[in-house]
This record gives C-alpha cells, structure tokens and sequence, in this order.
C-alpha cells in the first residue's frame, strides 16, 4: 500500500435517520398532547375551586347578582362556592403558546376578564360592610396543582409511550 493511501467504507444511514425523525415526530405529538392536558388540567382545577371555595359567611342582606343583564339565583350567603351566574367559572379558558423546545400551556380568565374575577381571587375588603373578603386563589392553586402534581405524572406518561413508540 502506497503512502498517503486512504482506506474507508460508506455505512447507508437512510434508515437511521428516518427513525430518529420517527421519532422526532412522536416527540413533537407528544409535547403537544402533554401541554393540551396540562392547560385543560389547570382549567378544570381553576373550576373546581370557584365552585367550592366560598367564604362561608351568611350575609345581612340577600340579593340577586346582576352580571351583563343575566340575573343571578338568590343568593343569601357565600356558601359552597362562588358561582352566581356562572360567568366567572365560565370564563377560565386555555390558551397554547410558543413553537418547537418554548411551549406554554396558559389558563385563566385569558379571553374574558372582569375586575370582580380578581377581587373573589386575591381576597378585598368589603367597602359597605367593612369586612375582609378572603381570597379564593385559583388562579395560583390551580397553577401549583399543575405544576407540582399534573406534570411531574404526564411527563412519566409521555416518556413511557415514546420509549415504547407508541404515538401519542
């Protein structure tokens, strides 16, 4: 064999590269189940809390609750919820964002937001009566119940149907 000479042979990785991409794509199909799941999760949950954290406290005064020409039941108290009219319950949406490794499941009041929806949420004080309003906080609850116990179980799931190849 002469100097300089080179020795090689070719390997045809066509059919690597269409399993990587194989599963590049049930990686993509993934992400994007996870984040539906993880939004509607938080929806849900941000749901189940205005339905059922009311404050407990009979009022002095019953009244109907007016909200965008809708009238509410009767109300005499703050009792199992803060559902009157529904609209605030109604309103908790979800909304997907971002492209690619930057995907963001959003939920909340995103597309229909009234200042009351904030006062039932952080808590306010009552200017008739003088009392402290508690907050709900399912805006935050529902946030830490996606990230803390929602997530930490999708993300076993997605891994698992991926190491099995399976498509999501």
């Amino acid at each position: 064999m002469a100097r300089g000479d080179r020795q090689f042979v070719r390997v045809n990785v066509s059919s690597a590269v269409d399993k990587v991409r194989a599963v590049e794509k049930q990686l993509a199909a993934a992400t994007e189940a996870l984040q539906i799941e993880a939004a509607e999760a938080g929806r849900d949950k941000m749901r189940e809390i205005i339905e059922t954290s009311g404050t407990g406290r009979a009022w002095q005064r019953s009244h109907y609750a007016k909200d965008g020409g809708r009238v509410g039941t009767l109300r005499r108290g703050s009792f199992g919820g803060r559902v009157n009219t529904g609209n605030m319950r109604d309103s908790v949406s979800v909304r997907f964002e971002g492209r690619g490794a930057n995907r963001v499941a959003a939920f909340g009041w995103i597309r229909n937001f009234e200042d009351y929806f904030g006062y039932q949420d952080q808590g306010f004080l009552h200017v008739i009566s003088g009392k402290r309003v508690a907050g709900m906080f399912a805006l935050r609850d529902a946030r830490r119940y996606v990230v803390n116990q929602v997530l930490p179980r999708l993300t076993r799931k997605y891994a698992r149907r991926i190491e099995r190849g399976v498509d999501s």
